[in-house]
């Protein structure tokens, strides 16, 4: 008998944050790219891969996600983007965002672990959320671990309640 079991996986807390109240910290020799071009979208999942620490055997699950990426960034309503953060000439941090009606929401920010600890993702962020905001964006959100809350508060999101992220999984009953 096959099932489908649910388990918790991790908690994240859920953040905000008034772009009015937004910082403009800079690592230097870095830069942000929107990722429009199938090389970059290469250098995306990468250094998505590495940072989260997603193993092979998820392989066929970053797959569908890649597939659902590249029609979003292709669509003409353009609400998805994709970012490289690019540093000293490496592409080390990747984030996305999805923005409408004046919020704009913070996904998937991971840096590739040897890059870790440069204050890439918090420029990656400031940027990004600069560029939002002198587009008429009000507010962010964001979803975070633990580790992710401590970096968007340093940037002044505020913690609106915590959540659990489930996971689907398949087993078999005998």
């Amino acid at each position: 008998l096959l099932f489908r079991a649910v388990k918790k996986q991790a908690e994240l807390t859920g953040m905000y944050l008034d772009l009015n109240n937004l910082g403009t910290d800079s690592a230097t020799d870095f830069q942000v790219k929107k990722v429009c071009v199938n090389d970059d979208i290469d250098d995306w999942f990468d250094i998505f891969i590495q940072g989260f620490g997603i193993t092979a055997k998820h392989s066929e699950r970053i797959k569908t996600l890649r597939y659902i990426y590249t029609e979003l960034i292709n669509e003409e309503n353009q609400l998805f983007h994709m970012y490289l953060g690019i540093y000293k000439n490496k592409p080390s941090v990747c984030c996305s965002t999805f923005a409408k009606n004046g919020n704009v929401g913070i996904y998937d920010l991971a840096t590739i672990p040897d890059m870790r600890r440069k204050r890439l993702a918090s420029s990656m962020i400031n940027s990004i959320l600069n560029q939002f905001r002198s587009d008429g964006n009000r507010f962010a959100v964001a979803t975070a671990t633990d580790s992710g809350e401590l970096l968007f508060t340093k940037l002044g999101f505020t913690p609106v309640g915590k959540f659990p992220l489930y996971k689907i999984s398949q087993g078999i009953v005998r």
